[in-house]
């Protein structure tokens, strides 16, 4: 017999009672990024011409701090370099020599880290965080002045995971019962161009050329959360079984000019093209990932493959970053978009709208809703990367809005 839709549920649990209780995760706030952000020992990308790049600080002619591209060639750029995460970013395997054998084992899933060291700075937007809690049920709030007992319903949520008693006092930002449905996400961005700080003229169209690249993305497959741990074990194994994805974008998230893929920490060895790179024994024969990885305080490349850029690719730069292809074999790209501000181009600002409908069945009682076996199948951590330069060594700055909002539906 074929499951139910969600048409049918919804019929079922209207006859029942259930299912009216919808809950809204709405996020908002307008921030200011910019190339002079500063990164630190495990923000700041590896896989750089660190010399041609400008980026964590303002320019100076003196050495370069600790984490930071000043940028010291005639030729070097500024590199403004921001991800936001609709939840987070995912676990993934590294270049570490336990990640790159050829058969998967347990030490494989030993001490795995988030895919989001070294690529930058970022925001996570949470957009999947939404409490199960019930209310107060009725109780005696004490006497008043005829010294007459009051008893009334409470209306304040109590801690995650209890029993609803009162239904109809649920708030909208929180969730009824564990079951229910995830069913949109609606997101919009607004970039705006600052004023140029000048008293008499201080108004964003001053600015004389800004680039960007804005590139929505996620992997093919579905992903686990960087803080799972022993709480969420049945799901966690539940994914492993299903074949979630480990792929780490540090290594892979463009293709490189020379066939390979490659990223901020390093590059994705190809079994085709680098034979001779296997050990002693083999050549060799699956895709390898060469570079820094994190190592739980800062990115080194001991016990690693270390980090040996193709010849013809041994530059990374800010041009590279503004048209490099990326790797459509396995993230799914949903947007790809160049957009240009400043008195050259007549515009000073840019908005995008993303829309999901998931329409999913949830059954969880963990804050994230992720959680809920029901979601393994399906991959939800979208990431929204925006990369701009102004073509010299002037800094980027760009000040930055969103607003958010997540349904979802129970008890």
């Amino acid at each position: 017999m074929a499951p139910f839709n969600k048409r049918q549920i919804g019929y079922i649990q209207a006859i029942a009672g259930r299912q009216q209780h919808v809950t809204l995760i709405a996020k908002a706030a307008d921030v200011q990024l910019s190339s002079k952000d500063a990164l630190t020992a495990t923000t700041a990308p590896k896989n750089f011409d660190e010399n041609k790049i400008v980026s964590g600080g303002a320019y100076t002619t003196g050495t370069p701090a600790a984490h930071q591209y000043n940028g010291a060639a005639a030729n070097s750029k500024s590199l403004l370099l921001h991800t936001f995460n609709l939840d987070d970013f995912e676990l993934g395997f590294d270049s570490r020599d336990v990640h790159n054998n050829d058969a998967l084992e347990s030490a494989d899933f030993s001490s795995l880290y988030s895919v989001g060291h070294g690529l930058g700075n970022s925001t996570e937007l949470n957009a999947f965080d939404a409490p199960l809690k019930g209310t107060l049920p009725l109780h005696d709030a004490g006497t008043n002045t005829a010294g007459e007992s009051i008893t009334y319903v409470g209306d304040v949520p109590t801690g995650a995971g209890q029993v609803l008693l009162n239904p109809e006092l649920v708030p909208s930002t929180v969730r009824a019962t564990a079951d229910g449905f995830l069913n949109s996400t609606d997101l919009k961005f607004r970039f705006t161009l600052p004023g140029t700080g000048d008293a008499t003229t201080n108004h964003p169209m001053g600015q004389d050329h800004y680039e960007f690249r804005w590139i929505v993305w996620r992997s093919k497959r579905p992903t686990m959360h960087k803080n799972s741990d022993d709480s969420y074990t049945h799901t966690n194994m539940e994914m492993v079984r299903d074949g979630c994805s480990f792929r780490h974008a540090g290594y892979d998230l463009f293709s490189g000019y020379t066939g390979r893929k490659r990223g901020f920490l390093g590059y994705t060895l190809n079994q085709n093209l680098d034979k001779e790179k296997g050990d002693a024994n083999s050549k060799l024969d699956t895709e390898k990932y060469s570079g820094f990885r994190y190592n739980g305080t800062a990115l080194v490349q001991d016990g690693a493959l270390t980090l040996e850029n193709p010849t013809g690719e041994n530059d990374f730069t800010v041009d590279d970053l503004m048209t490099m292809r990326l790797n459509k074999d396995d993230y799914v790209i949903m947007k790809d978009h160049r957009f240009f501000l400043g008195k050259e181009h007549g515009k000073s600002h840019f908005e995008d709208q993303l829309h999901w409908d998931w329409n999913d069945p949830i059954d969880t009682e963990y804050d994230n809703v992720l959680t809920s076996p029901t979601l393994n199948n399906k991959s939800y951590r979208w990431h929204m990367t925006l990369l701009g330069t102004t073509g010299t060594k002037n800094a980027v700055t760009l000040n930055c809005s969103y607003r958010l909002t997540t349904k979802m539906e129970s008890g």
